[in-house]
């Protein structure tokens, strides 16, 4: 197991979770305001970071797995 890699993605993980809260604020505003064109882009970028926050993680998972495994 790489610390370097795992450092890289909590990272990434981290800037996509402040890209991801910057988003929703942005949404609930859209919305607030009845502009339903926006709040869709938005939505969609937001699920679009959501898809890729889930395969960091499941990359970090599958690293201490595979790790823990190989301690047996």
């Amino acid at each position: 197991m790489d610390w370097q890699e795992l450092n890289t993605l909590g990272d990434q993980l981290r800037s996509i979770g402040h890209r991801r809260r910057e988003l929703a604020e942005q949404i609930y505003s859209e919305v607030q305001e009845g502009d339903q064109q926006e709040s869709r882009e938005l939505y969609q970028e937001l699920s679009t970071l959501s898809d890729a926050a889930i395969d960091l993680m499941k990359q970090q998972k599958k690293m201490f797995e595979d790790k823990i495994n190989h301690l047996s």
